[in-house]
């Protein structure tokens, strides 16, 4: 059985090297719109908390 699993475990055939893959244009600008956004989000958020609670919409 011991022998059956060191067989099983290591292999005697080489690993072929993996191919290099190239960022594509759209991955490109798919990361200049999430820098933008995240930029934007920043530019939105409030800079002071509110002193009052807003009104409770839902309490009538």
């Amino acid at each position: 059985m011991l022998a059956w699993l060191a067989g099983a475990a290591t292999s005697n055939h080489a690993i072929p090297a993996s191919a290099v893959v190239e960022p594509r244009v759209i991955e490109s600008r798919g990361a200049e719109l999430a820098d933008e956004i995240a930029r934007l989000h920043e530019r939105l958020r409030p800079v002071a908390t509110p002193r009052r609670p807003a009104r409770n919409l839902f309490a009538y």
